[in-house]
């Protein structure tokens, strides 16, 4: 059932009652006396994330809520263990950094105080620093490190060496459908739909100096390099009954438009087709632009120059060996030959690094 569908019959239910509203949590129903009474800490308390979310939908309720104690409803879920809670507030954009007014801490600290690996990943997923210190000096990382909980500080490494991307979905999972003029997405997987977008679906391509920058809306992580989500070639095949979409990452393929794309760069995809690099030389192919030509000049705020390889996110300063082979033609042999100004290596066939071209088809 399309996201609106579900919202329009959970509204029905918590406005149309008169006297009272009766909401279950899976066990005995709560009692309300009407839907203005419905407390949202003790929802979370509860584990009541249905509820909670129709009611964070119709505006309801501030995600960002404090209590007279200064804690949010993102770090009360965190305390409890309540996970799938924790997954519906960062939904309606609750903010990870927001500490308890009473200790300094945040909502990752308390899921790390609670041993809570599942929490843990989602407030990691949502940026959620693991350095950030409470009055008392405690962060995330020194209590998992005190408490010695590998799995926790696992997960940190991974966050260290990655950001927020470590945690994405798999390519592939969410796909994107419309009711009315809105977009909901839909889990592959779970088939679950919501309205707010997956963090795999966030990433946005900027353009500067010719090197593409990519930006998540949602978690607020750049990185210089193609993330899994967007790393999708449409593949047309004459032995094919339907052209295909392929994750060249994850080797993932589907029929239906990934979920993670953002528009524009949909028809740019399709336009381009099953392109793919050949190197003439090894007989190597790739879909994506092999490293050694992936190289690019940038001129820096100061006007310094150096190189920004754009597959590995690498910079350097000096020329790379692999921009510095030159052709040139050997009155002797009556031919042309290659040579490396760098390293002085010579040869009459192509060098594998500049010998890749694009081809058309498979």
């Amino acid at each position: 059932m399309a996201p609106l569908a579900l919202y329009l019959l959970a509204v029905w239910f918590l406005l149309a009652a008169v006297g009272s509203a009766e909401v279950s949590n899976g066990e005995a129903p709560i009692q309300y006396k009407s839907y203005h009474d419905l407390d949202a800490f003790e929802l979370v308390r509860e584990g009541n994330s249905e509820v909670l979310e129709q009611l964070l939908a119709l505006k309801e309720i501030d995600v960002n809520r404090r209590e007279a104690s200064g804690k949010t409803l993102l770090h009360y879920a965190a305390e409890k263990g309540q996970a799938v809670v924790v997954d519906v507030l960062l939904q309606f954009g609750a903010k990870v950094e927001l500490r308890d007014r009473s200790t300094g801490s945040t909502c990752l600290l308390a899921a790390v105080t609670a041993e809570d690996a599942e929490i843990t990943m989602l407030l990691l997923g949502h940026n959620a620093s693991p350095d950030d210190r409470n009055s008392a000096g405690v962060s995330a990382r020194s209590l998992a490190t005190e408490k010695k909980y590998g799995e926790l500080l696992t997960l940190m490494d991974e966050f260290d060496a990655s950001g927020p991307v470590a945690f994405e979905d798999r390519p592939g999972t969410w796909l994107v459908f419309s009711e009315g003029n809105r977009k909901y997405y839909q889990n592959a997987d779970t088939q679950e739909s919501r309205w707010s977008v997956p963090t795999s679906c966030a990433w946005l391509r900027q353009s500067k100096q010719g090197i593409y920058v990519y930006y998540n809306f949602v978690t607020k992580q750049v990185i210089w390099t193609r993330p899994d989500s967007l790393c999708w070639k449409f593949i047309v095949n004459k032995n094919q009954e339907r052209p295909m979409w392929f994750n060249y990452r994850t080797k993932h393929m589907q029929a239906e438009v990934p979920g993670e794309l953002p528009g524009e760069l949909v028809g740019e995809l399709m336009d381009e087709g099953s392109t793919f690099w050949f190197n003439e030389a090894s007989g190597d192919m790739a879909w994506e632009e092999p490293k050694e030509i992936s190289w690019r000049k940038v001129v820096d705020e100061r006007g310094g120059v150096f190189w920004f390889n754009q597959r590995t996110g690498l910079s350097q300063w000096d020329d790379p060996v692999d921009m510095a082979w030159r052709e040139e033609f050997s009155q002797k042999e009556k031919k042309h030959y290659y040579w490396n100004e760098y390293t002085g290596e010579a040869a009459f066939g192509k060098p594998e690094p500049i010998a890749w071209t694009m081809k058309k088809e498979l």
